[in-house]
């Protein structure tokens, strides 16, 4: 989906303007390594790249509406995205979340002796890496047209390699590599499991939110009803 390219351009033009700016700043108060700490915030908007393609998508479906376009929204097919997409996105934006929580920890871990930062690494880390694995995988059930569970396991795969192969030692690759492997991909697939059973919630609120308000409400009230006959149908047949 072009929307989806042009969010991560955003998202990559924004994460420029962070680290040009961090990096000038830290550069300027003398702090070590600038631009560790530059690239670590600017991952942050990276991160959020798939909100910016939510809000994307409303907004040029509202415009849409408005110049009275004859299928201005996404039917539910449309709606869905390939998952070498959500391999190639989902990917990206794991890897920039753990580098920004590497950073960051590794920061905290400066300010207190070696022990202890070792002690506190798996407190850390770890739960940093279940929960960006969890809600990438809820965005994967939520939005993925098939093969959702393959798009799970490549970006896991794909992480792996990106995080441990520039600093991991050769013998320590493959054990770490598949550490990270297993810690994101159970998380991951409890999300995706979450994420299909809420897929078509998802549509919905996309819906209503390009909606004007008071055919928010008519949907809203129309739903209502038929939900209300499907309880008395289902009662009828029960009683029978």
């Amino acid at each position: 989906m072009k929307l989806f390219a042009i969010a991560f351009g955003i998202s990559c033009g924004v994460a420029v303007i962070f680290f040009a700016a961090a990096f000038t700043i830290l550069t300027l108060v003398g702090l070590g390594q600038p631009w560790v700490a530059a690239a670590a915030l600017a991952a942050l908007p990276i991160s959020a790249f798939t909100k910016i393609a939510e809000f994307l998508e409303q907004q040029e479906s509202k415009k849409g509406l408005a110049a009275g376009k004859r299928r201005p929204m996404y039917d539910f097919r449309g709606f869905q995205i390939a998952w070498p997409l959500m391999v190639l996105y989902g990917t990206i934006v794991l890897m920039a979340i753990m580098f920004a929580v590497s950073y960051y920890m590794g920061w905290a871990y400066a300010q207190l002796s070696l022990e202890q930062g070792l002690e506190l690494a798996p407190f850390t880390t770890v739960p940093a890496w279940i929960l960006a694995a969890y809600f990438i995988g809820y965005w994967i059930g939520t939005r993925c047209a098939d093969r959702g569970v393959v798009a799970i396991l490549l970006i896991g795969l794909l992480t792996a390699i990106g995080i441990e192969m520039p600093v991991a030692k050769p013998s320590d690759f493959l054990t770490q590599g598949a550490f990270n492997i297993v810690i994101f991909t159970g998380p991951a697939l409890l999300g995706y499991w979450r994420g299909r059973r809420q897929r078509w919630s998802k549509y919905l609120h996309y819906l209503l939110g390009v909606l004007p308000s008071d055919t928010r409400n008519t949907v809203v009230e129309m739903t209502f009803e038929e939900a209300q006959k499907v309880v008395s149908t289902a009662g009828r047949s029960g009683a029978t």
